[in-house]
């Protein structure tokens, strides 16, 4: 397919030109200082693995999520369970698994 101008298109995307594709070429083998930079500040912003001990550390905004879906599905109980135990649950392997 092409547009009347000459351009090839695939239904409403806009195929790469030359130029372009070489642009894209180049950011990838040579790398994008800025690309590298935002990662590197978000793997140093938060640890992502587990401990020494096998567990994952649990932030301050997932206890308050935690606690909130607690209160709203367990309105009597949810006080009984202290924040060490909550955060003791949420730290296993198993309560990350986002399946």
């Amino acid at each position: 397919m092409s547009t009347s101008n000459g351009e090839a298109t695939v239904g409403d995307a806009k195929l790469l030109t030359e130029d372009e594709v070489q642009k894209v070429h180049d950011d990838i083998v040579h790398g994008d200082q800025d690309v590298e930079d935002e990662f590197q500040d978000a793997v140093d912003g938060a640890a992502t693995g587990p401990d020494e001990s096998g567990n994952f550390p649990v932030t301050e905004e997932e206890m308050k999520s935690i606690r909130a879906e607690l209160a709203c599905e367990f309105p009597e109980d949810y006080t009984y369970l202290s924040d060490a135990y909550v955060k003791s649950v949420a730290s296993k392997p198993y309560s990350k698994d986002p399946t």
